[in-house]
């Protein structure tokens, strides 16, 4: 179907009643009204507040944000296509001809030098346009004239639209699609047979082309193909602003969204047919059709939300900010941008980026409020802010005790840092951690924990120390010597005598085997935290401390014979086979 046969599709759907479809996730479009009841064909604009729709018998409507009016001119042709460079150069063509420039004053009837209908226009810059027609005609046009190109067909072209005036796209009947390269016009390879009515792009790698039965066309600057759209439908003209927001509109009311990857039906409110569209720099849309009929979608601003790792923190730490929650119902996350402001003055802190978490150390003790603003592709802006405290972080104070005391009978202690405490946090946050032989390095990881037990393998004197962590990251340490003695080894000293050499067989497998294993040091912490109290009563009871002593006696030669054992199979793996 071809646009001039246009006119009479428009009389069926004015028999038609407006078609329902499901509601379109994407957005709700609004009915404009125009004041207009003819044919709108074509819309651009410089903003959303300067926007032009051209149309049947000469019809030029004016958008200023707010209304829509009829503007004069000195022509009745029906225009079929519009666009500008700028607020003041706009340009408009239509049948038999007509050509219109407008720069900011009114428009000026100057024709284009041709008597073929005219039905697509594209304007480079405020001193060049190019426009296409019937039979394949191409004309270029300055202030003053247009004159025609050498084309590279005689089918008619319907729409044409370039990055620049060296790189120009033209489109038409039967899939013809033609490229200038400020040269000469060209014949492209077209992946469709169908008749294309609509050109735009977004680089010269990044061009669309729509048509007849719901043909899209994409071009990524080495060839044509054809994308999956979903219908059969005609579209009469395609626009955007990126290459994951623009919009395809067309027969019956029919109007999809292409979001950089899927081609999905959008709900249009009207099944009158839909002629043409343009989508703003702030991404608000426009599409105008039959009947005068204008539809409109606002861009939605994005919503700004933001986590932050903790309320209230010290001068000494960081605070972490997370602005993934913000989101925007037209753009991707991805294509969001952030800025912040960490004090809430008024002045950002940062410039505008896409990485949407953040990070900021205060210096200074006092209440913040902090300010994120998130910008869509549209530029269309929200902020949402959080309050925050910040106080000055001072050391905690580290102190400790040892258990039994600092000259100790036993090779096992215990430390207690219950009683350091920090200005700041309670007690519970504080994290120790300690070094037992004071050589350094730290023998235990930080734990809330406060107390701990600890064996030595050797009787010596040793440097404790313990180190606090607050919840700023801030420590403090302090010290303290232990001075392990060798003593009584409280049951067997009682049942064999201070002076009986076989303690020394006990001490000797003490510190030699029993240091050496988990199970040896818990064995040896056991026999010297209730030895006392075994030993009293051992000393009160004559008849218990016979058994005992005849046991521990039976058992002395044993361990004497289990250490030698022991030595020996050591020297024999350290001497190899020949020693055997």
């Amino acid at each position: 179907m071809g646009k001039a046969s246009f006119k009479y599709h428009v009389i069926i759907y004015m028999l038609a009643a407006c078609t329902c479809k499901a509601p379109d996730a994407f957005a709700e479009w609004v009915s404009m009204p125009s004041g207009f009841t003819n044919n709108l064909k074509s819309v651009w604009g410089s903003a959303s507040n300067d926007v032009f729709a051209v149309g049947s018998n000469g019809a030029i409507l004016h958008y200023d944000g707010a209304t829509w009016t009829k503007m004069e001119t000195a022509t009745t042709a029906n225009l079929e296509a519009v666009s500008g460079s700028a607020a003041n150069n706009v340009v408009t063509a239509g049948i038999t001809g007509a050509f219109l420039r407008y720069k900011g004053t009114g428009w000026l009837s100057t024709g284009s030098s041709s008597n073929h209908n005219l039905s697509g226009v594209w304007s480079s810059s405020p001193s060049e346009s190019f426009v296409v027609g019937e039979n394949g005609t191409i004309l270029q046009c300055d202030d003053r004239d247009c004159s025609p190109m050498v084309s590279a067909t005689i089918l008619p072209l319907n729409a044409i639209w370039g990055v620049s005036s060296t790189d120009i796209f033209a489109v038409g009947a039967n899939g013809i699609i033609l490229h200038y390269d400020g040269i000469s016009w060209t014949k492209m390879q077209s992946s469709s047979k169908e008749h294309l009515y609509s050109v735009w792009g977004v680089a010269f790698n990044d061009v669309f082309a729509a048509g007849a039965n719901g043909t899209v066309l994409h071009y990524n600057g080495t060839g044509w193909t054809k994308m999956p759209v979903g219908t059969i439908k005609d579209f009469w003209a395609i626009n955007g602003t990126y290459n994951d927001y623009m919009f395809a509109v067309g027969d019956e009311g029919n109007l999809f969204r292409y979001d950089g990857s899927t081609w999905s039906e959008t709900e249009s409110g009207t099944a009158y047919p839909l002629q043409g569209v343009w989508v703003s720099p702030s991404n608000d849309v426009f599409v105008v059709g039959a009947s005068g009929n204008i539809i409109f979608y606002k861009n939605i601003p994005p919503t700004a939300a933001f986590l932050v790792n903790k309320p209230s923190g010290y001068t000494t730490e960081t605070f972490s900010f997370d602005a993934s929650a913000s989101s925007d119902v037209e753009d991707g996350k991805n294509d969001l941008l952030v800025r912040w402001d960490w004090e809430g003055d008024g002045r950002w802190d940062t410039e505008y980026s896409a990485a949407k978490t953040a990070s900021f150390q205060y210096t200074t003790e006092g209440t913040y409020t902090v300010t994120l603003e998130v910008m869509d592709k549209g530029m269309l802006i929200s902020t949402a802010s959080q309050t925050i405290s910040v106080t000055v972080n001072t050391s905690p104070i580290a102190q400790f005790t040892v258990t039994p005391g600092t000259r100790n009978n036993s090779n096992t202690i215990t430390v207690d840092a219950s009683e350091s405490y920090d200005n700041q946090d309670p007690a519970g946050v504080l994290e120790v951690r300690w070094d037992w032989e004071g050589d350094g390095p730290w023998d235990t990881e930080f734990s809330t924990a406060k107390t701990a037990t600890h064996t030595y393998a050797t009787i010596t004197t040793y440097e404790i120390r313990v180190e606090i962590r607050d919840s700023g990251g801030l420590t403090n340490s302090t010290a303290q010597k232990v001075t392990l003695k060798e003593g009584r080894l409280c049951i067997a000293s009682v049942l064999l005598g201070e002076d009986d050499p076989r303690l020394n067989v006990l001490r000797k497998y003490r510190d030699e085997f029993l240091v050496r294993s988990e199970e040896g040091r818990q064995l040896i912490h056991l026999y010297y935290s209730q030895g006392e109290e075994l030993t009293k009563l051992i000393e009160a009871n004559p008849a218990l401390k016979h058994l005992a002593r005849n046991s521990l006696e039976s058992i002395i030669p044993t361990i004497e014979k289990a250490m030698a054992d022991s030595r020996h199979s050591v020297l024999n793996e350290q001497q190899g086979p020949s020693a055997r």
